[in-house]
């Protein structure tokens, strides 16, 4: 398993939305506990990525230390002008990667691709415009290090 490489693309619009903050919420009985607020739309596209990642699992999630490369793909914007859509171009406004790259982590983990994201020991991401968006790009290989 030296050269083992898990390589896929998912087909979806990266997450608009991040994960929720942590809030002071109260339960049914009116006690008060620390807990996350879920925004029904990061649920949703949870929801969908998980769906279309599990194809792409193996039969027993990943147990080693792994790296992982993720490409986050938006469709050009109506701004961006003509001459620019043969190449790319950098996204520097929201979302942030690491809201983008803990949200596809915790997704790699729930669809089985993975045990746990702990295991990711080596990690790089890009977020850009590109005629190929939008999509998720993701490649997983064992840590060589």
């Amino acid at each position: 398993m030296t050269n083992f490489m898990l390589s896929f693309v998912v087909f979806i619009e990266p997450s608009p939305t991040q994960q929720g903050a942590l809030r002071i919420l109260k339960n049914k009985a009116g006690k008060m506990f620390v807990g996350k607020m879920s925004s029904s739309k990061a649920s949703k596209w949870k929801r969908e990525f998980i769906a279309k990642v599990r194809q792409h699992a193996p039969a027993v999630p990943l147990d080693c230390p792994l790296e992982i490369e993720i490409g986050f793909e938006y469709p050009f914007l109506k701004k961006h002008k003509d001459d620019d859509l043969d190449g790319i171009i950098a996204k520097t406004t929201r979302p942030d990667l690491d809201n983008l790259e803990k949200m596809v982590l915790d997704g790699l983990v729930e669809a089985g691709v993975m045990k746990d994201d702990a295991l990711v020991c080596s990690k790089r991401s890009h977020k850009l415009f590109s005629s190929e968006g939008p999509r998720i790009t993701i490649d997983i290989s064992l840590c060589t290090w």
